[in-house]
C-alpha cells in the first residue's frame, strides 16, 4: 500500500471516529432528554397552536401529556373543554367544564359553553338553563342573549323573546338580520318551515320538552300537516292554556267548530292567545260584545298586538262606536307599516339596493310605538 493511501486512510478512520463519537453524544443526550421530565409552559403553548390551527386531536394529546406532569387548572379545563367539543365529545367536554367552579372569573363563559354543548346534543331544556344561569353570573353576556334567542324563536315564546332582544338591544349594535327578526315576533314574517327540523331534532332526544313539542306541533300545523301536529300534541294535556289554543287552532283548521267552542271556553281568561283566538271567532259570528270583551282582554296582555288592536277597533266600529274604535285602528295600520316594511326587509336581503329602509323601519316602529326598535 503506497504511502498516499495510508494517509486517506488514516483521515477516513479519524473522521469515521469523531462521526461516532458525535452519534454517541447526541444518543446521550436524546436519552437524557426522554428522562427529564417535559416544560408544562411549552406543553400549553404547543396545545394552545394545535387547537387554534384545528389540528383538534394533537392538542388532547398535548393536554393529555400536559395532565400527567402536573394538576389540571382552569385554563387547561377551559381549553379541554372546547378541544373535546370539537372532536364531538360532549361528555368529557362537560366533565372539563365540572371542574370549573362558578367562582372563577370565566364562569359565565363555561354556563355559556354548556349550553352551547346541549344545544349540540338537541337538548333544548338544558340549554336554556345553562343559558340562564350563564346571564344569573354575567348579565352583560351577549353571546347569551343570542342563544336565548335562536330558542325562544323556535318555541315561539314572543314575551321571553322580546325581553330577550330588549336586554340585547341595551349591550350592542344589532345588525339588520337581528332588528328583522325582533321585529317579527308576532310571527307575521316567521317561515315556518324553518323551525321544524330543529324542534323535532329536540322532541325526539326529550319527549319531555313540553315548549318544543308545542312548539312542533303549531308549526306542523302552520304549513298544513295536520294529522302530524295532532300526533305531535297527542301527549300533552289541555290542563295546559298553550296546549289548549294548540289543539283549538287544530280544531279551527279542521273546520270542527264545536271542538274549538269546547277548548276556548274552557281556558283561562288570562291567556293572550285563548282571548285573541276567542275575539276571533265572535268577530266571524257579528257578536261584537263578546268580540269587543275578548280583544280588550287580548291588547290588556299584548298591546301591540296587531290582530287584537284592530279586531277590538272593527268590533267597537260595528258596536257603533267611531270615536272609541279609531284609536285602536289607528295603532294597528302602524303595525301593519312595520310589517309591511319587515316583508320589503327580507325582500332586499343582502343586496342592499334600499338604502333608506332602515330609516323608514325606525320611523315606522316610532309610529306603532315600538320604541326601543326603532333607536
Amino acid at each position: 500500500m503506497s504511502s498516499s493511501e495510508n494517509k486517506r486512510r488514516r483521515v477516513w478512520i479519524a473522521a469515521a471516529s469523531i462521526a461516532l463519537a458525535i452519534a454517541a453524544a447526541l444518543g446521550g443526550l436524546a436519552t437524557l432528554r426522554r428522562h427529564d421530565p417535559p416544560d408544562p409552559a411549552r406543553l400549553w403553548e404547543i396545545a394552545e397552536a394545535d387547537y387554534r390551527e384545528g389540528r383538534f386531536e394533537d392538542a388532547e394529546k398535548e393536554l393529555d401529556r400536559l395532565d400527567r406532569v402536573r394538576m389540571s387548572t382552569v385554563e387547561s379545563n377551559w381549553l379541554r373543554a372546547h378541544v373535546s367539543r370539537s372532536l364531538h365529545k360532549p361528555t368529557e367536554a362537560l366533565a372539563a367544564l365540572d371542574r370549573i367552579d362558578d367562582a372563577q372569573p370565566i364562569a359565565a363563559r363555561v354556563w355559556l359553553l354548556r349550553g352551547q354543548i346541549a344545544r349540540d346534543l338537541n337538548r333544548a331544556k338544558d340549554a336554556e338553563t345553562a343559558y340562564l344561569h350563564a346571564l344569573k353570573l354575567d348579565p352583560k353576556l351577549i353571546g347569551g342573549r343570542r342563544e336565548l334567542i335562536y330558542i325562544y324563536g323556535l318555541q315561539l315564546r314572543r314575551r321571553e323573546l322580546r325581553e330577550q332582544f330588549q336586554e340585547l338591544s341595551e349591550l350592542t349594535m344589532l345588525p339588520p338580520t337581528e332588528l328583522i327578526g325582533w321585529g317579527a315576533i308576532g310571527g307575521e314574517v316567521r317561515d315556518a318551515k324553518d323551525a321544524l327540523g330543529a324542534l323535532e331534532g329536540f322532541v325526539k332526544v326529550d319527549p319531555s320538552d313540553r315548549r318544543s313539542r308545542i312548539a312542533w306541533g303549531e308549526t306542523l300545523r302552520a304549513t298544513g300537516l295536520l294529522d302530524e301536529a295532532e300526533t305531535a300534541l297527542a301527549p300533552l294535556k289541555n290542563d295546559d292554556p298553550d296546549v289548549r289554543f294548540a289543539r283549538a287552532s287544530l280544531a279551527s283548521d279542521r273546520g270542527d267548530e264545536r271542538a274549538v267552542d269546547k277548548l276556548l271556553a274552557e281556558g283561562p281568561d288570562d291567556h293572550f292567545d285563548l282571548a285573541r283566538a276567542r275575539g276571533r271567532l265572535a268577530l266571524a259570528r257579528a257578536d261584537w260584545p263578546s268580540a269587543v270583551k275578548n280583544f280588550r282582554a287580548a291588547v290588556a296582555l299584548e298591546p301591540l298586538d296587531r290582530e287584537s288592536l284592530g279586531g277590538l277597533g272593527l268590533a267597537l266600529n260595528r258596536s257603533g262606536k267611531p270615536d272609541e274604535a279609531k284609536p285602536f285602528l289607528d295603532r294597528s295600520a302602524a303595525q301593519d307599516r312595520v310589517t309591511t316594511l319587515l316583508y320589503h326587509a327580507l325582500a332586499v336581503g343582502k343586496k342592499g339596493t334600499d338604502l333608506t329602509l332602515e330609516r323608514r323601519l325606525g320611523e315606522a316602529c316610532a309610529a306603532a310605538e315600538r320604541f326601543r326598535e326603532a333607536r
